[in-house]
């Protein structure tokens, strides 16, 4: 996603999500940066699911992506989910349903 990438200050085009900077405006209020969110989380033997998102996932209202999916729903989908791509497939799903307008990028894996 190559617009994920970079200073908003960088990009002087309406059309690209940002917040105000210099002479450029921008309608969503928000930059986009290259920093990742990192959790560090010490794995049991009890945890099934590693599932690695992209923020689309979830709702961002506040931020323009719409509605999405929350940890407990993560979860309940989790358990019904015999593989990997089926647990994906209905992560995504979900969050479309829920209303996710953003980019919904979702990697999982079976641990145990």
């Amino acid at each position: 996603l190559s617009r994920a990438i970079g200073d908003s200050y960088m990009k002087q085009a309406p059309e690209f999500e940002g917040i105000s900077y210099g002479g450029a405006e921008y309608a969503s209020g928000f930059g986009v940066i290259a920093e990742p969110t990192i959790e560090i989380a010490t794995l049991t033997d009890e945890d099934e699911w590693l599932v690695v998102t992209s923020d689309g996932l979830f709702a961002n209202e506040e931020r323009g992506g719409g509605g999405g999916v929350d940890n407990d729903a993560v979860a309940a989908l989790a358990s019904k989910a015999s593989s990997p791509a089926e647990l994906a497939d209905a992560l995504v799903a979900a969050a479309q349903q829920a209303g996710s307008t953003d980019d919904i990028t979702v990697v999982c894996a079976k641990l145990n």
